[in-house]
């Protein structure tokens, strides 16, 4: 009967070091993320067609979308180019 004590007592420190884990995990890697300032946002229209352009993707600064102008096709803006 002690072993399975000692065994029962091992599965839930063991499974209270996983929830430590993942709660500083959160902490850690989600918490910390600063809410955008709508006063610093800056707006710049980058197309000037008709077509349908949808599921932008931003990555340091640079932003990549797909659009369809009879054909459905990928764009990418730099983000300093423009024409």
């Amino acid at each position: 009967m002690n072993t399975e004590r000692t065994r029962n007592t091992g599965f839930a420190m063991a499974v209270m070091a996983v929830m430590v884990v993942l709660v500083l995990a959160w902490v850690v890697i989600i918490a910390p993320v600063p809410e955008a300032n709508a006063d610093e946002w800056v707006t710049r229209q980058i197309t000037d067609n008709t077509a349908a352009d949808y599921t932008p993707s931003l990555y340091n600064g640079e932003i990549a979308w797909q659009g369809s102008d009879g054909d459905n096709e990928i764009y990418y803006w730099d983000g300093t180019t423009t024409t």
